[in-house]
């Protein structure tokens, strides 16, 4: 939940008379998160000439100006304004879209533009069921923001203006909670917009000198930990968007994954690596020093959970582009998670936890799974999930399928969630949106666990799957609080669309979307390429649990909890038959139904 931290306030301004109907200036913000001070520039005008204008507080353009007004002598009055982050003529270039247009026009303009956008998805939904759904798809489309203005200039982490010809530069990454499921939702609906986010993150390392963590407007906050990058940029290259591009992307991910910034650079990077490359485990100590807000010691164990996930998905690319050593490697410390394994810690009857070690490699002592030491917004509770990539071994290091599932059962207190799906995940689960600590439940408001629900499916329940997802979605509603803790840049609105179509990315890096059983009865994503996803629910009922019992791709039965990126770009019908029964509810839960590991290539037995 990383945009939560501080407040984004002006440090300083400006403003000047342009002319007798507009206003320019500039705004100076304190980025949040520990950011540095970055300018924004702005032109303001006013579709009829002012009757008078002045100021309070000092000298146009001078020291203690408090603020600029005007006067006119009728009303009403248009006014439009444009900014840039590059300088003034930005700015007025910007402006001059609007220029000349009404209110009117320019409001018709919008509603078209964003009825364009969201009827890229169509779903069977009425009332609040509608609204909540394509709110959530409104929020997801927002992000990230274009950062150049109309003739292509934009102002590039070395400070300098470039010029983005024939492809639009984006600007504000919130990759640490971006990287779970908002990234492959826009992949999925807009490529052409993807390539250009892959473009965007790539120009950062070019004028920058490495990759980004959470990349403020032209700056590097260091806000968060892990190596969020690391998955955001595989998976564009799985869904195509890095083409003609992946040996570029591969060297500055390398260069990221085996290596630290200098400390001269504004990045932090894997500032864990010196003790990950060499003891499989980021060490925890709350003493490391840090460039920004955040710094991966003081987060060990759950820096180590992320540079894991990491690893593996980067082992997958590595694969693909054949280089076979870097990927064998890769798949080693994909299996880092298991350093920080402790089987004896045990809580609430479970035994076998993630535990934080020390710089010497001892375990931090004390230690208890519900406690903050060690972990990133978040406790042990819930990093323990964060390891997709290698579900085989962590149901052997959780004491087996039976005890693993047990254990999720208890996570997200499945038999009161049966009973009264609302009251249970308002009662039972972390409620407020920044608790972080001294948890041990499921947490709908953050990121780290998201992908929790479809672990049951991973392990060999996947009509409990579809329960807890049905349950989470009562948790978005059609008022002003209607997205469960901080949207993230439009991270929690991903998790709802996806949930609700049915299908969500676990792991990173495979392409592979686990199922669940769909909101509507009938949903239609149009693909850019001309070929739709047809997904269907005959029965489906939003305000009841159901279970999948059946699932059809085409003609074909599909037994299986999952189905691969390149199957759905081609286009596809997934015909879901559902029933309120569990005991109906078999599918997907023979051998071989779920994915193997990308890791080790097991599955669970």
């Amino acid at each position: 939940m990383a945009p939560r931290h501080s407040p984004r306030v002006c440090v300083a301004s400006s403003i000047r008379v342009v002319g007798d109907r507009t206003l320019a200036g500039t705004v100076v913000s304190q980025a949040f998160c520990g950011g540095k001070p970055y300018t924004t520039y702005f032109t303001t005008t006013f579709d009829r000439p002012f009757a008078a204008t002045g100021n309070w507080g000092g000298a146009e353009g001078g020291p203690g100006l408090r603020g600029q007004w005007v006067t006119f002598d009728e009303g009403p009055v248009t006014v439009a304004t444009a900014i840039s982050h590059v300088d003034a003529g930005g700015a007025t270039k910007n402006l001059a879209e609007s220029r000349g247009k009404s209110f009117d026009a320019v409001r018709a303009a919008a509603q078209d533009a964003w009825r364009r956008e969201l009827s890229s998805v169509e779903v069977s939904a009425e009332g609040a069921d509608r609204a909540v759904f394509y709110t959530a798809l409104y929020h997801v489309l927002l992000q990230p923001l274009t950062g150049n203005d109309v003739d292509g200039r934009y102002r590039g982490f070395d400070d300098r203006v470039h010029r983005a010809d024939g492809w639009t530069y984006y600007e504000y990454f919130s990759l640490w909670d971006t990287y779970r499921a908002h990234n492959q939702l826009l992949a999925l609906l807009r490529p052409a917009r993807a390539k250009d986010i892959a473009r965007s993150v790539l120009a950062v390392h070019e004028q920058g000198g490495w990759l980004p963590r959470w990349a403020y407007a032209n700056q590097e906050t260091n806000t968060m930990t892990g190596d969020p990058v690391t998955p955001f940029l595989v998976d564009l290259w799985r869904f195509g968007a890095l083409e003609g591009l992946e040996e570029q992307a591969y060297r500055a991910l390398r260069q990221n994954a085996t290596t630290v910034p200098p400390a001269s650079s504004p990045f932090e990077g894997r500032s864990g690596n010196p003790s990950y490359l060499a003891n499989g485990f980021v060490q925890y100590d709350k003493g490391f020093p840090k460039k920004g807000q955040d710094v991966d010691p003081h987060h060990g164990a759950s820096a180590t959970l992320e540079y894991a996930l990491a690893d593996c998905s980067l082992s997958i690319m590595a694969a693909g582009l054949g280089h076979a050593d870097d990927a064998a490697a890769l798949r080693e410390r994909g299996l880092n998670y298991r350093v920080l394994w402790d089987g004896t810690v045990s809580d609430r009857g479970f035994t076998g936890f993630p535990r934080p070690k020390l710089g010497n490699g001892a375990w931090l002592d004390p230690f208890t799974p519900q406690g903050p030491d060690g972990f990133h917004e978040g406790t042990a509770w819930q990093y323990q999930w964060l390891a997709q990539q290698d579900v085989p071994g962590l149901v052997e290091r959780q004491g087996g399928k039976d005890a693993s599932l047990a254990r999720l059962d208890d996570f997200f207190a499945y038999p009161d969630l049966i009973a009264d799906p609302a009251k249970a995940v308002r009662d039972k689960w972390v409620v407020g949106p920044y608790d972080y600590y001294d948890q041990f439940r499921y947490n709908p408001n953050n990121e780290p666990d998201l992908h929790v629900p479809w672990m049951y499916a991973l392990v060999g329940q996947p009509w409990k799957t579809s329960a807890v997802v049905r349950a989470a979605q009562t948790l978005f509603v059609d008022a002003p609080n209607g997205v469960t803790g901080n949207d993230d840049l439009g991270q929690m609105s991903a998790w709802y669309v996806f949930s609700a179509l049915g299908l969500y990315p676990v792991t990173p890096g495979t392409g592979e979307f686990v199922l669940n059983a769909p909101r509507f009865g009938r949903a239609v994503i149009h693909l850019e390429n001309g070929r739709d996803i047809t997904i269907t629910a005959a029965g489906a009922d939003p305000s009841t649990l159901q279970y999948v019992r059946s699932l059809n791709v085409g003609a074909v039965p599909r037994d299986k909890a999952f189905l691969d990126y390149d199957r759905l770009a081609q286009g596809a019908h997934l015909d879901f038959g559902l029933t309120a029964d569990p005991a109906e509810a078999t599918w997907a839960t023979g051998h071989g139904a779920t994915p193997p590991s990308p890791c080790t290539g097991e599955h669970p037995s």
